[in-house]
C-alpha cells in the first residue's frame, strides 16, 4: 500500500519520465515546477510557445532548457494546435 508522496515518486521513477507537453509555457510556477520533475527523472517536457518567452522567464526560475524540446508558434491558438 502507498502510503506516502516520496513512495508515490519512487514508483514514478522507476517507470521512468513521462513525456509532458506543455502549451503556452510562459508561466514561472509551470516552468519551476518541470525543471524539478525534470532533474527528478519524472518529466520529460515539451515546451510549446513562443520560444524568446519561454527561455527568458526559464531562465529566471534558474531552468536551463537546452535540452528540452521546445514548438515554436505564433499564437496561443496554433499552440492548442500543435499540442
Amino acid at each position: 500500500m502507498i502510503c506516502s508522496l516520496s513512495q508515490i515518486v519512487q514508483i514514478a521513477k522507476k517507470m521512468g519520465p513521462a513525456r509532458v507537453a506543455v502549451v503556452v509555457a510562459s508561466e514561472p510556477d509551470v516552468l519551476a515546477s518541470l525543471r524539478e520533475a525534470e532533474t527528478m527523472g519524472l518529466a520529460e517536457p515539451i515546451l510549446i510557445g513562443d520560444p524568446a518567452r519561454i527561455e527568458a522567464i526559464a531562465e529566471s526560475v534558474g531552468y536551463s532548457i537546452s535540452r528540452t524540446s521546445l514548438v515554436a508558434v505564433r499564437s496561443e491558438e496554433e499552440a492548442i494546435s500543435k499540442a
